[in-house]
């Protein structure tokens, strides 16, 4: 049995069993490794033109662990005491949304546990087990609450729109005419006036004498 991935434009176009007669599509022949790699994520896998064949992917260990972070953050988001999981499980079942089932509740009532988690390392797959494992006690404050609110603002903007105000107000800041400092006008130098001479005075015993 024989198996191809199929090429156009030096991009990936597929994959399959029967060799493509086709002039704009390359046909090459890969092992069956390979071939289920790419059935199973389409990007594990690279066309390598120099080489002439299909590699597996050296930059796909960081797309997964991006597809982690990514998937973590729909479930949790970041404060300052550490990462709160969006839905919380109560302890007769139930499920409640943490920033507006929770917070609520928590207002006006300071120092109320918290079920916290650390960052998961997200080169690795990110288990219930290792969430567990990750969990941290916090005490509920007026600034948790606070960036819970913030966060409530931020999923319903689609970003946090305190910040872009904060921008556009240092920017405008930064716009504003600067006032040029005042340039004084050089003083001219008085003239210096020569001192007069005064007469000479002829000496009164040289007037006598002649006299």
């Amino acid at each position: 049995m024989e198996f191809y991935i199929y090429i156009r434009d030096n991009q990936i176009i597929g994959s399959g069993q029967v060799y493509m007669l086709d002039s704009d599509v390359t046909v090459v022949k890969v092992s069956e490794e390979i071939f289920n790699a790419y059935n199973e994520d389409s990007v594990s896998v690279v066309w390598n033109a120099e080489a002439n064949e299909v590699q597996p992917n050296p930059e796909y260990e960081n797309i997964l662990a991006q597809r982690r972070e990514a998937e973590f953050n729909k479930e949790f988001f970041k404060t300052s005491v550490g990462y709160i999981r969006r839905k919380a499980r109560m302890k007769d079942g139930t499920v409640k949304d943490f920033i507006t089932d929770l917070i609520p509740l928590m207002e006006g009532t300071p120092n109320i546990p918290v079920i916290a988690y650390q960052q998961p390392d997200f080169t690795k797959e990110v288990t219930e087990e290792i969430l567990i494992g990750l969990q941290i006690m916090v005490l509920s404050t007026p600034e948790l609450i606070g960036e819970c609110k913030t966060q409530a603002i931020i999923d319903f903007y689609g970003y946090n729109p305190i910040e872009l105000l904060q921008q556009m107000q240092q920017q405008e800041e930064s716009e504003e005419p600067t006032e040029e400092p005042e340039v004084e006008e050089p003083v001219e130098e008085a003239e210096i006036e020569e001192p007069t001479k005064e007469p000479e005075i002829e000496d009164e015993s040289t007037l006598e004498e002649e006299e």
